[in-house]
Parts: C-alpha cells; structure tokens; sequence
C-alpha cells in the first residue's frame, strides 16, 4: 500500500466511523449488543467528531473532514435539547413530592449517608435498587428508616432489590407484570388532600450481552402507556438506558416525560462515579404528562457508583 492510501484510511476510517455512529443514532434503530451499550455515549460522538475533523484537516483530507464535522453536526442537533428547559404542565394547587431516587451498588452504599441527604433534602419518598436483604436491615434501623417508617421492600440477594419508603402513607400494590423476575416494587402514595400517587422503582437488567439486552427490551417495552384517568404516575429508579436509546424513548412516547430532560439536566451524568468508563445518564425519574418537576439535582454516596438524584414533583389533586 502506497504512502498516500495509508494516509487515506488513516483520516477517512476515523471520520466514516462517527458518521456511521451518527447515522445509526439518527435512524432510531434499535442495534444489538455491543453497539446498544455503545449509544449509552452518543454525546461524547460531539468531541470526538470535531477531533477526528481536524485530524483529517492534519492530513490534508479535507471531504473525511467535512464528514467527521456534519457528524458532529449532527450529534449536537440530537443531544442538545436536553440541555434546554421544556415547558412544565400547568397544576395550580397541586400536591408537592420531594423525590430520591438511589441505586445502593449491591446493597454497598453508605445508608447514614443517604439517610443524611434525604433529610438535607426534605425528601417525601426514597426510591432503592440493588437492595440486599444486608441493606434492608441497615436501611429499616437508619434514621432514615426511623423517619420514613412507612416501607415497601423487596430485598433480593444480588443485584435486584427493590424499595420504597416514604414518611407519606403507602398502599402496596401488585408487582407490574413488565418486571419478568426483576423486583419492581409498586405502590400507591398519598400525596395529601386525597390525591395519590402510583410509584413503581424501576431497574431492568444492564445491557452486558445479548441475553441481558433481551432482558432489558422487554422490560422496557412492557412498561404500558400512561393512564390519564388513574392515579399521575412516578417511575424511578435505575433505569440501564438513556435518552439515546431507542427503547427508553419509546416509553416516553407512551405518556411519560424525563424530569432531568425536561428542566434542560439530561446530560448531567448519574454513572459511573468513577473515572472509567465515561459518565452517562441511566438513573431516570419519568412521570406521566399531568406531573410537573422542579429543583433537581445530583449527588455522591460513599460506596454507590451511582448518583442519587432528587426531584421535586408537583402532582395535580386527584
């Protein structure tokens, strides 16, 4: 191979490589493993377009530049959104939750730590995956547990837990069919004034191959649409998916908006905490079109590699 076809492939495979990236982003598709993983970090496509553009610019390449530019282009028109605020439903009078909604790592987060950002926080209800039946005892003799007495719980060994507690009062409901043999803890809450609240924390297995991707689709497909005329809807949790993937976005198409995406935060990051590999978004608080949300934000817990987040939701008087 000559010098200059070695100089070709070297500034055209890099910027054919994040166009394709792009277009498959583009197109809606729902890929396999491991390239359903790989849309987890479409928006780091943006940086790592305009390197592969000037690289090609290096080498005098300047169509593969042009390529690798559009594709970053083209990224940007699909992320940005998520960094704009999108207009909240209108619910004078309506009832206000203050939500938490945490993965415990296998049960490995530091619950007084957690228990101390609730309370920080003024949360109203706490959300938990991963929740061993190790973590439930922490958790049930916790100040936090003190505070939120009334409790939902679904400890599991392993990586699928599931809880919800809250100082409001609950009402148990049936696991949601969707969840297969995934925990899903499902209640109603008592959001005051006889408004309630259906609650579901969510987490479907991670995409880590095909079979757990299979897992996840169904999971996420049998999430059924909002009901306008039953109690406003709350879904959080760990969800195992972004905005980019087709999959989630097809449950928001079912009724439910993004609270981070809509208060213009989609692309603040909730995992990893550490530094490899890049962060992403896969921790969601979803409610269906009647639910307002304001005043979210993100936070470390010592032995999680999630973050928490918390949300205010303003849910209208049923």
């Amino acid at each position: 191979m000559t010098r200059g076809r070695v100089i070709a492939a070297v500034a055209w495979i890099p910027a054919l490589a994040c166009a394709a990236f792009a277009l498959l982003r583009l197109s809606g598709l729902q890929p396999g493993f491991p390239l359903y993983s790989l849309l987890a970090f479409t928006p780091y496509l943006v940086p790592l377009s305009l390197l592969a553009a000037l690289w090609a610019l290096l080498l005098r390449r300047r169509a593969a530049a042009v390529i690798a530019a559009l594709a970053a282009l083209l990224t940007v028109a699909l992320v940005a959104p998520r960094a704009f605020d999108d207009e909240q439903p209108a619910t004078p009078g309506g009832e206000q939750l203050r939500l938490l909604t945490m993965n415990l790592a296998l049960g490995g987060a530091d619950i007084d730590q957690l228990a101390e950002l609730a309370e920080d926080e003024h949360a109203d209800a706490v959300f938990v995956q991963e929740l061993t039946p190790q973590a439930a005892a922490r958790l049930r003799a916790s100040s936090l547990g003190r505070a939120m007495p009334n409790q939902v719980l679904d400890p599991r060994d392993g990586a699928f837990g599931s809880g919800l507690i809250s100082s409001l009062p609950l009402r148990r409901l049936p696991e949601p069919a969707f969840a297969g043999n995934r925990p899903t803890v499902a209640a109603l809450l008592d959001a005051g004034d006889g408004t309630w609240v259906r609650a579901w924390s969510i987490h479907p297995s991670p995409p880590l191959n095909s079979g757990s991707l299979a897992e996840l689709d169904a999971y996420l497909d049998g999430i059924p649409a909002a009901d306008p005329s039953g109690p406003p809807a709350i879904l959080a949790g760990d969800f195992n998916s972004t905005l980019d993937h087709p999959d989630f976005r097809a449950v928001l198409d079912r009724g439910y908006r993004d609270a981070a995406d809509s208060l213009g935060q989609g692309l603040v990051p909730t995992w990893p905490t550490d530094l490899f590999p890049p962060k992403v978004t896969i921790d969601h608080v979803l409610g269906d079109e009647r639910v307002g949300f304001s005043d979210l934000s993100v936070h470390d817990v010592d032995g999680s590699d999630h973050r928490a987040v918390v949300v205010t939701a303003t849910v209208p008087h049923g």
